[in-house]
């Protein structure tokens, strides 16, 4: 929990109080896509004790009240992790045991500030900017803007009237996509919905391709985009009981062949193979603000890695 391999335990009544949260990409400079269970602290238990024991039989456990929890990950999107705020005696004491334990997968403080590890052939949002990235309508160019390294698009008031999209120059085929990402708007004055295109075309000012859906109601959906429509939906079982639906969540995309997969918040939520091979395997990756409501989306710690 406060680390990998980690599980929290009650230290009142001795029951294990987490879920497994399917596969989550294991930290670990080097070995990405490699999947490693982890445990998820419910985030609706309120307030008890715990201990984090881990499973390196190390014997170290650290006991504190949980307040709250929350997702760090790091600048490059390669780490899904869930942390619990404790008081600083404890953060400070879990810090220090843990750098002990396997200090080398550490770089900064673990609380409350982002990991560093290095990612080869990857985009960073310090390249993100008009540049390299346009909308597929140069007239919709104004819905979009690059902040403090974030992508935003839409401003949370203004009713979209049709979906625009913000893309790459450069295309992809076998690469992992990862990235974090937050959509606010008012879910009563329409549809609040976004989604990242990936091996995508761009014909007749329209994007066409495959869609890694984001908003209520289509969480982790693979979207066909102008073509077929939905493919598979997203799987919320788990996901549920994690996802912040107006905060920032992660998202990775992974794309080798015709083996699509995607996680939100390291939880995977769709597996789909695609059997046409009239289909194009490459193409673009984009960003969708869809029509229909006042959305806003902002994207940050994108990363695009070829595989």
């Amino acid at each position: 929990m406060f680390g990998i391999h980690t599980i929290l335990e009650d230290a009142l009544n001795r029951k294990k109080d987490v879920i497994l949260a399917g596969n989550f990409y294991d930290f670990n400079p080097g070995m990405i896509g490699q999947d490693t269970s982890y445990g998820v602290l419910l985030p609706n238990r309120g307030k008890n004790i715990f201990k984090a024991v881990p499973n390196s039989k190390r014997g170290i456990q650290i006991e504190g009240l949980v307040n709250s929890m929350d997702w760090i990950t790091s600048a490059d999107g390669s780490t899904n992790l869930v942390v619990v705020k404790n008081n600083e005696r404890v953060k400070n004491e879990i810090k220090h045991q843990f750098m002990k334990i396997n200090k080398q997968l550490f770089y900064s403080v673990i609380f409350l500030t982002t990991f560093l590890s290095s990612a080869q052939k990857s985009e960073t949002t310090d390249q993100i900017d008009l540049k390299n990235w346009k909308a597929v309508k140069a007239e919709n160019q104004r819905h979009w803007s690059v902040v403090d390294n974030v992508v935003i698009g839409g401003d949370g008031v203004e009713n979209i009237p049709r979906n625009t999209y913000l893309y790459s120059d450069k295309e992809y085929e076998n690469f992992e996509f990862r990235c974090l990402f937050r959509i606010t708007g008012d879910h009563g004055k329409g549809l609040i919905n976004s989604g990242i295109q990936y091996r995508s075309i761009i014909k007749d000012n329209k994007i066409i391709g495959y869609q890694a859906d984001i908003g209520k109601g289509y969480w982790g959906d693979i979207y066909d985009e102008h073509r077929r429509g939905k493919l598979v939906g997203g799987e919320l079982g788990t996901l549920k009981h994690i996802l912040n639906e107006e905060g920032w969540n992660s998202y990775i995309i992974r794309c080798i062949g015709n083996k699509h997969v995607t996680y939100i918040n390291g939880v995977k939520t769709a597996e789909y193979i695609e059997k046409d091979p009239n289909i194009p395997s490459k193409g673009v990756i984009g960003i969708q603000l869809h029509s229909g409501g006042n959305a806003k989306v902002e994207f940050k710690h994108i990363t695009i890695t070829e595989l």
